[in-house]
């Protein structure tokens, strides 16, 4: 027996009703962009790239990442890694400046900014940075250890960069102090002996 007109219209109407109900279709759920998608595996590699200290494929696969998908703070955040990583400071400092604007409430890109800052020897605009991260995270060692950066590789003050390790030490016990000469940003500080003066101070205070 063949369905009537009014048979067919109610069938529809029915197979319809079922695709809006929650659970019973998948066609409504919105899949990642083909952009979004390449997007992540950009990132992935950035990342990848970067652990094994492959800053060129990091940075290219980063400002790949940051075409595809402009708004996204991981992007330009990872992008002014890698560049810092490779020594491309001003690259660095325009991709970690986006990332802020991107997400202003973020610790890791506020005081990446001021590492970099330093190296570009951007002394006010780099207190400026770790300013900001104190007031994002006023009981974390992060910024104490900037303006002891700053202290030491931009105003040669020793007093002074002594006294912000020693506040980043209580701020974070765990911090590794003991292995500060062999980091990014203070290796260029590792022969130099009111440095290692005012370190071995500090160690020796903290010990106590």
């Amino acid at each position: 027996m063949r369905p009537t007109p009014a048979a067919l219209v109610g069938l529809v109407l029915l197979v319809l009703a079922g695709g809006l109900m929650p659970g019973t279709a998948t066609a409504d759920r919105p899949l990642p962009s083909w952009a979004r998608y390449q997007a992540r595996s950009a990132l992935a590699l950035a990342s990848r790239a970067l652990t094994h200290g492959d800053s060129t494929t990091a940075s290219n696969a980063s400002q790949r990442a940051c075409a595809l998908t402009p708004s996204d703070p991981t992007a330009w955040l990872l992008l002014a890694r890698s560049s810092a990583a490779g020594a491309d400071w001003l690259t660095a400092r325009t991709a970690v400046e986006r990332a802020v604007e991107l997400a202003p409430g973020a610790l890791g890109p506020t005081l990446l900014e001021g590492h970099i800052l330093v190296q570009l020897a951007e002394r006010e605009a780099a207190l400026a940075s770790f300013a900001r991260a104190a007031r994002l995270d006023p009981s974390g060692a992060g910024s104490h250890f900037g303006l002891a950066l700053v202290a030491a590789r931009l105003d040669g003050d020793w007093a002074s960069c002594a006294r912000h390790l020693r506040a980043a030490s209580k701020a974070d016990p765990d911090a590794p102090l003991a292995t500060l000469p062999l980091q990014d940003g203070w290796r260029q500080l590792g022969d130099n002996p009111q440095f290692i003066e005012a370190l071995e101070w500090v160690l020796r205070d903290t010990a106590l």
